[in-house]
């Protein structure tokens, strides 16, 4: 069932823009090829082998995020 204009909310339009940096960041992933840079990352991440507790996060993750943070 279709929104009226009228009828949306602040939710709806944050929703919205989420979209927009949603196909930002697919194109991204369409123009750089990540494997290169994940062989160097795995070379100096080292993850923890405890069988308790959480699993690690990925390496590619972390560095995105931090590409997002500058």
């Amino acid at each position: 069932m279709k929104q009226q204009l009228s009828s949306l909310n602040f939710a709806d339009l944050l929703v919205g823009q989420r979209r927009v940096k949603q196909t930002f960041f697919s194109q991204i992933d369409k123009i750089i090829d990540w494997n290169p840079i994940r062989g160097i990352i795995e070379i100096a991440y080292t993850k923890g082998n405890k069988a308790t507790g959480r699993p690690s996060y990925d390496s590619l993750v972390l560095f995105k995020i931090e590409l997002l943070r500058t």
